[in-house]
């Protein structure tokens, strides 16, 4: 990437307390960074519609996105990430119904931008 942006990406995180499960997860998220993205030759829609819908735990199978879009449909999973975000303002009396908002990214963004039509 270096090469052809001039820049390589990083990834910066603040951990506020010292817990092993948040210590675990900051190391799956980095290891995670190394890994993605998928090499160019790999269908990523392939790879997460082959995901069990019972073993995704973070919400990407295009089926429980797509259940996310549908207004009125059950989410079968709610991404850990965008529930937190919505948590966050809804226990900060932060008034969100009717309010204009941008979400930036597709990653988090995506799921973040769904589950928020649904409030």
């Amino acid at each position: 990437m270096k090469s052809s942006v001039g820049e390589l990406p990083g990834l910066v995180v603040i951990m506020v307390v010292q817990r092993r499960d948040s210590q675990a997860y900051v190391r799956n998220k980095m290891v995670a960074c190394e890994e993605l993205p998928l090499p160019q030759h790999l269908d990523e829609w392939r790879i997460l519609d082959a995901i069990r819908l019972e073993k995704d735990v973070d919400g990407v199978h295009p089926l429980n996105i797509g259940n996310l879009a549908i207004h009125g449909r059950e989410p079968l999973c709610i991404p850990c990430t965008p529930k937190g975000c919505v948590e966050l303002l809804l226990r900060s009396d932060v008034e969100i119904v009717g309010k204009k908002a941008v979400v930036i990214g597709s990653n988090v963004g995506l799921p973040t931008t769904l589950l928020e039509c649904l409030i």
